[in-house]
């Protein structure tokens, strides 16, 4: 977000482009419902709207993503920090796709200390997360999470965050003259 405020860019999490993809969900209901038309349905649609996360399959979740992080990406320069996103650009020449990571030890210290959690509780969250990362990553793209080929920049977030936005301006202005 600081690096987006830098560029004077918009910055998406993964938060707002499921909220974005939500007029997509509810479209896919909506669908759904068109098929079967019963008693109370304005109650079943209503409820299924603001539950849409639990009830679309995973993959139909992911296209209505898809289409808000393509839509995004045509209209403006932006930084989406969503996952799945390298995935759903990776047709996009004139996006750059950067994967940060950090040493586990740096991450349990991080967890430590904004979560209030023991040591063993923050190796516990980590793991979970990034289970969940690589699950959810995997049975959209068939693809292993943080690969390095996924990406065209693989960056350490433990390298001072000056030099991180330099790497990523050069490469990004290779992009945009080729």
């Amino acid at each position: 977000k600081r690096f987006s405020k830098k560029l004077s860019c918009k910055c998406y999490d993964k938060e707002i482009i499921r909220n974005l993809a939500g007029t997509c969900a509810e479209q896919y209901l909506l669908s759904e419902y068109d098929e079967h038309v019963t008693e109370g349905i304005l109650h079943d649609l209503v409820t299924k709207m603001y539950s849409y996360s639990a009830q679309i399959p995973e993959n139909k979740a992911f296209l209505a993503e898809q289409k808000v992080l393509l839509d995004l990406a045509s209209k403006e320069n932006c930084i989406i920090v969503t996952p799945c996103a390298d995935f759903a650009l990776k047709d996009q020449s004139h996006c750059l796709r950067v994967f940060l990571s950090a040493p586990f030890k740096q991450r349990v210290q991080y967890v430590m200390k904004h979560e209030n959690l023991s040591e063993k509780q923050a190796h516990k969250r980590i793991r979970q997360v990034d289970k969940k990362r690589a699950d959810r990553y995997w049975n959209i793209t068939k693809h292993i999470w943080g690969l390095a080929s996924n990406y065209q920049l693989c960056l350490d977030t433990t390298l001072p965050e000056e030099a991180m936005q330099q790497q990523i301006l050069q490469l990004q202005k290779v992009i945009a003259e080729n």
